[in-house]
Parts: C-alpha cells; structure tokens; sequence
C-alpha cells in the first residue's frame, strides 16, 4: 500500500490520470513510485526483524527453545502470506480495491504498532501472532501490483513496473536499516519497549499509507 512517502519518492505521490483525459484515480496514483516504495518498506522490515524478535522472545522463556524454531516459524508465515496476498487479490476483484488495502493495511498497522510490545507472550502465541501479522502486512500486495498494472497505459506498463521495482526495492532496503537504527537507540533490543519502538516506526509507515489513500479519489 502507500506505506511510505519520505524522501525523493515523496515528489511522484500526487496521483495522475491512467489514461489521458481521465480524472486523477487512487488507481493512478500506484503506478508511481511512493507507493510501489510504500509497500515493500513495511514487510521487508517485518521479515528482516521478525526473527530475531522471536528469538529475543524465547530469551525471556527459558527452555522454550525446543517448543518453537524461529525460521521455521517464518516460513510457514511466508508460506501463509503468499496465499493471503493472492486471496487479497481475489477480493479486490469483487470488493473496491481501495476499501480493501485500506482494512488490510489498517489491521496491519494496528498489529504492528502492538505486536513489539507483546514481546513476553507464551513463544506459541507469540509465534501465532507474526504469522497472522504477516498475512495482513502481506495480504494487500498482489491487489496492488494488479492495480499497478491495471492503470498503466498499455504501452508503458513495463515502464510503470519498473519504476515502481526501483522505489519499491530501495525503500525496502532504507526501512530495514532504519528499524534496525531505532531498535538501537532504543536499547539495542534487550527490553520490550525497544521491540514495541522497532515494529511501531514500522506501523507508521502503514497508518500514512491508510491516510494517503482515503485522501485519494475513487
């Protein structure tokens, strides 16, 4: 979704015609690259912490060790947020795409601005917790990537792709090392309250992508 506006991607957001002489659509708007940036920022950071957060998690069980593997706990979750991506497509077939990236991105956001400080639940809870977190975290991108390609002119979709690829791969690797960067001032990940920080600034990224979006026209 538009998770994520900041810096040089910030000057594609305004939304534009998918064909000329057409009004401004939120449909457009994702064929830029602030939203293609936007979506990849959120869940690369999620996948590139999550794991140690669970081990961080079975620190403060001792003996859990042998209840629960952290990566395999993250390939099911990968597993099951393919499947919720292409479901989400589905969905938006027959639902207003922009109602549902708003819920999707919505309960993403509100699961990520809690799920840091969650950090002392029973690691099998916790470990249900990140999969259903990344089924929603993922569960809106096919839906997008297919509006992308669905509001690019015929003749410069290839074009459209890939400039939403460019911004979309180096947000994601920007979100990462900022997470990683707050999860260090914070207290280098030994408290709860430096987990609950890291996945909140994450969060932030999909509370924006849910304003930008409504403040878009049908």
């Amino acid at each position: 979704g538009l998770r994520s506006c900041s810096g040089p991607c910030a000057a594609f957001l305004w939304p534009v015609p998918s064909y000329p002489g057409s009004r401004p659509s939120w449909t457009g708007c994702l064929c830029l690259p602030s939203p293609g940036a936007s979506r990849f920022t959120q869940p690369a950071s999620a996948r590139a912490w999550l794991v140690a957060f669970m081990a961080f998690n079975l620190s403060v069980h001792p003996g859990s060790e042998l209840r629960l593997i952290p990566t395999t706990v993250m390939a099911v979750a990968g597993i099951a947020g393919m499947l919720a991506s292409i479901a989400g497509a589905e969905v938006a077939v027959r639902f207003p795409r922009k109602t549902m990236v708003m819920l999707i991105m919505g309960v993403s956001c509100l699961i990520s601005m809690t799920i840091g400080f969650s950090a002392g639940l029973d690691p099998a809870w916790l470990a249900v917790l990140c999969i259903v977190y990344t089924i929603f975290f993922q569960g809106d991108s096919a839906a997008i990537h297919a509006g992308v390609i669905t509001a690019a002119r015929p003749d410069l979709r290839g074009a459209t792709m890939a400039l939403q690829s460019l911004g979309g791969f180096g947000a994601a690797a920007l979100g990462t090392i900022a997470a990683g960067w707050v999860l260090d001032l914070s207290g280098g990940g030994h408290t709860f309250f430096s987990w609950g920080l890291t996945f909140a600034s994450m969060g932030l990224a999909a509370a924006l992508g849910v304003i930008l979006v409504a403040r878009t026209a049908d």
